[in-house]
């Protein structure tokens, strides 16, 4: 099972919740806790907060960035306290059809390649590194 922290409580967080919840419920994957920049949580939908000061010393597999408008800049925060690039993924990943979370995670970690005779052929296995 895949251990991941939630980066981000905006709008997709609260848009997925039950999908994250449900995940959980099912083993697909854990949830160690919830960063953002707010600091007066202590816990978030049964979920622990995390400061993000303290977020290297917590062990993860991933990083699962709630939010679409800000990816680029929490991957970069990310990267500059010393995480790889290949542990941030967006929150959309959730919604593969037909997919587990391991399974899109295991498809991320190989890197593959798509060939197709349109650009909708990845739309949906494409992920931002």
């Amino acid at each position: 099972m895949q251990n991941i922290i939630l980066w981000g409580t905006g709008k997709e967080y609260s848009e997925r919740l039950r999908r994250i919840q449900c995940g959980v419920a099912l083993g697909e994957f854990g949830v160690i806790g919830v960063t953002a920049n707010d600091p007066w949580y202590h816990m978030l939908d049964g979920f622990r907060f995390i400061d993000k000061r303290e977020l290297m010393d917590v062990p993860h597999d991933y990083i699962l960035v709630t939010s679409s408008r800000h990816f680029d800049e929490i991957r970069d925060e990310y990267l500059a306290m010393g995480g790889s690039a290949e542990k941030v993924l967006p929150v959309q990943v959730l919604d593969v059809a037909n997919l587990t979370f391991s399974q899109v995670a295991e498809l991320h970690q190989a890197k593959p390649s798509i060939i197709a005779n349109n650009c909708w052929g990845g739309e949906h296995i494409i992920f931002c590194t």
